[in-house]
């Protein structure tokens, strides 16, 4: 028997899941919804990095202007504020994709001013495959071994190994 802890949802304040107090006693089915959050997550974020990238590409192709630190605070504010107050709705998507769009309009002109300067584009290349390498690992990791081999608790004993 496994004693159980009530932790409200912040999602919705009326329901309430119960949480194993022990470590080491998720199911087969905790593990398999764990990974897909997981997945589906990385994914969301691989692809508002893609569309954000995109549209950087596009403000340094087509030259455009920066926006004034008035514009950009507000608009980075603005759609940080509407993500949040749509959080819970269908139209939190469109705001992600607004905000992720948004900051790669506003990063054209630096990457056009960076892409200028002598060394410029193998510095953001560099980043660039950094960034790759960075996500690419952390998107791996917990969707292939999850938990790590041979542990069967939260103690010293893990291997952090798959």
């Amino acid at each position: 028997m496994t004693s159980m802890t009530s932790i409200p949802s912040t999602a919705r304040p009326e329901t309430v899941h119960a949480v194993p107090n022990v470590a080491g006693s998720a199911t087969h089915a905790d593990v398999a919804v764990t990974r897909r959050v997981l997945r589906n997550t990385y994914a969301l974020l691989s692809m508002t990095l893609l569309f954000s990238a995109a549209i950087a590409a596009a403000s340094v192709a087509y030259q455009l202007p920066a926006p004034g630190m008035l514009l950009t605070l507000g608009g980075y504010f603005g759609l940080l504020f509407a993500v949040y107050r749509l959080k819970n709705s269908g139209w939190a998507l469109p705001a992600v994709f607004a905000l992720t769009s948004f900051m790669g309009y506003s990063l054209g002109p630096v990457l056009a001013k960076s892409l200028a300067l002598p060394g410029g584009a193998q510095v953001v290349t560099l980043a660039l495959a950094a960034t790759g390498a960075t996500s690419s690992s952390l998107a791996a990791r917990p969707t292939t071994c999850w938990p790590p081999s041979g542990c069967t608790s939260r103690s010293s004993t893990c291997s952090p190994v798959c």
